[in-house]
């Protein structure tokens, strides 16, 4: 009887770690659950306008800032698609209507146009990020989603000055 009572409680034991694990990953505010859903639509727009510039700028450095466009905010996606699961944030790979009505246009533009286009909203799109990201870092409240905004800053700052430098040789 002794044993069975032993065995009991340390599966009781168990099952509330597991428990409480669980409920740590969860624990994400609105502020969490909101910035995950923005950072992706961020990334899923970065992915699907740097595809378009690698295939329409007849420019090397604006191919070349775009293909680090899709690779980095790719990576980036992929590991924040981990966390928006572990915190149960369903995210759903689309743009917003900004960003449709954006490849809208600049589908219809071609060299010099097409790459200014584009510049001037990467430099505007990495402005919203970099705000964005630095927000979450000061309010947001689960951990590994302040871990991924403080990771990734540094890499839209990057973007974000990368941009601004491609900008001023129009």
């Amino acid at each position: 009887m002794k044993k069975f009572f032993l065995i009991g409680s340390t599966l009781a034991l168990l099952l509330t770690a597991c428990k409480k694990d669980d409920e740590t990953n969860m624990n994400a505010s609105a502020q969490d659950q909101s910035f995950v859903t923005s950072a992706y639509m961020s990334n899923s727009a970065e992915v699907r306008l740097g595809q378009l510039a690698v295939s329409k700028s007849l420019n090397a450095g604006v191919k070349t800032f775009a293909q680090l466009m899709v690779s980095e905010h790719g990576q980036a996606q992929t590991e924040l698609s981990s966390i928006a699961n572990s915190i149960n944030v369903t995210v759903k790979d689309s743009v917003d209507a900004q960003h449709q009505l954006l490849l809208a246009r600049l589908d219809t533009l071609h060299g010099l146009s097409f790459d200014t286009a584009y510049i001037n909203s990467q430099v505007r799109d990495h402005q919203s990020a970099v705000t964005l990201f630095q927000s979450e870092m000061s309010t947001g409240t689960n951990q590994a989603v302040k871990d991924y905004a403080s990771k990734y800053l540094p890499h839209i700052q990057m973007h974000f000055n990368m941009a601004d430098s491609l900008r001023a040789t129009f």
